[in-house]
């Protein structure tokens, strides 16, 4: 015996379970968090707090090089080999200091 076919809200549900979001749809909680930490460091302050705050210590500097700065850098890359990627990073070291670059290169961020 067979179910009856089923009509209205009920079947339009049924057919789209288990489907999940669509691909590329972002996550709303991950961007209500982004959006809220967005918010917080222009409160703060933006980008010349930051500058201000790695300033004060070395080791808030050293912090800065090495749990903020390599955040930005990807983490992997693939591509097909027959067709290789090329990556340019175009990190700007011009202004740090001799002793920053050396523990940058130190640390395996800056690597050639």
């Amino acid at each position: 015996m067979t179910e009856p076919a089923k009509k209205g809200r009920n079947a339009e549900f049924l057919a789209q379970a288990g489907k999940g979001r669509p691909k590329g749809v972002p996550n709303k909680t991950t961007m209500l968090a982004k959006d809220a930490i967005a918010r917080a460091f222009d409160e703060l302050g933006g980008a010349e707090r930051l500058v201000e705050w790695a300033q004060e210590s070395p080791d808030n500097e050293k912090v800065f090089y090495t749990t903020l700065l390599p955040k930005l850098i990807p983490v992997q890359i693939a591509g097909d080999p027959s067709n290789p990627l090329t990556v340019n990073n175009n990190l700007n070291v011009g202004g740090l200091s001799e002793s920053a670059l050396r523990e940058i290169a130190a640390m395996g961020v800056a690597r050639q």
